[in-house]
């Protein structure tokens, strides 16, 4: 429980501000669009940069279009995030549709086996939380986050992810969470964020979006670990407030496939995904801070 000075002050603010409407949010993300992304240019030299790299067929009108587009995804995530502390279920169920895939999940869970949903962060996936309500309710839904260095404010996020039940684990303590799980036999839906940047020593280097990047390779480790099924999850984002969430299966049987086959399977999806839809991915984020160490090759 926490107990914080500052977690309650920050959490009683969160939840009175976002009891005001959405489309008094919509109107914050506007505003927050003008000054902060076209007057300011919050970290406009990153955003662009890595548009350029990942793009660099795209003319420079092209890449400004996606920036623009990304910035206005960016803001409304921001104000999404306040307003989901106190959204009602049945609204939020509406806004994030499951669209494709499902029965790939239904099939998993009628085989009882685990599940690791391989995610990235695309607009919205603070929203994700709600999809405890698709899932059969003998199934845990938990989900692996990075802690911010900021303490009051990541355990307000894990608030708002763990509205509707869904748990959420520090990375640091993954391993252990879930080996406690596959122990006492609790059947669990992980979703690993793995897009973000890994430690400095990872193996996994290969080419993503025109540059050598590397991979986080828990989820595979973890499937491979206790052979569980593990599938990639898209979000797309059709509208303003509303988002479709698909499924695609990359393994029934992480046992059975190769060292990084897991990993390159959700490399090649991801990538495909943000060629298609380039603005709903987050640019903002030092991707690419670090280079490929003498000795290790790519993948």
């Amino acid at each position: 429980m926490k107990t914080s000075w500052k977690y309650k002050i920050l959490l009683a603010t969160v939840k009175v501000f976002s009891l005001l409407p959405l489309w008094f949010f919509y109107f914050l993300s506007d505003a927050a669009y003008l000054i902060g992304c076209r007057i300011v240019g919050y970290r406009k030299t990153v955003v662009t940069n890595n548009l350029k790299n990942a793009f660099p067929e795209k003319s420079e009108a092209e890449i400004a279009r996606i920036r623009n587009h990304f910035y206005r995804n960016f803001c409304d995530w921001l104000v999404e995030s306040i307003k989901g502390h106190t959204i009602g279920k049945n609204n939020l169920m509406k806004r994030v549709k499951v669209t494709g895939g499902m029965e790939i999940i239904h099939d998993m869970i009628a085989k009882k086996k685990s599940i690791i949903s391989m995610n990235a962060h695309f607009f919205n996936w603070e929203w994700l939380c709600v999809m405890t309500k698709h899932y059969p309710t003998e199934y845990q839904l938990m989900t692996v986050y990075q802690p911010a260095k900021n303490v009051e404010f990541s355990d307000v996020q894990n608030r708002l992810r763990g509205r509707f039940g869904c748990v959420t684990v520090p990375m640091a303590n993954t391993l252990s969470a879930i080996a406690r799980n596959h122990q006492k036999n609790i059947l669990a839906i992980h979703y690993f964020f793995a897009d973000q940047s890994p430690p400095a020593n990872n193996p996994f280097w290969t080419t993503f979006l025109n540059q050598e990047t590397s991979f986080f390779l828990g989820g595979e480790k973890i499937a491979t670990k206790f052979d569980y099924g593990v599938v990639y999850l898209d979000i797309y984002k059709p509208r303003r407030g509303y988002y479709e969430v698909s499924f695609q299966l990359i393994t029934e049987n992480a046992k059975e496939t190769k060292q990084y086959e897991i990993t390159r399977a959700y490399v090649k999806l991801l990538e495909e995904h943000i060629q298609k839809h380039p603005e709903n991915w987050l640019w903002s984020h030092r991707r690419w801070k670090r280079k490929r160490p003498e000795g290790i090759e790519l993948n």
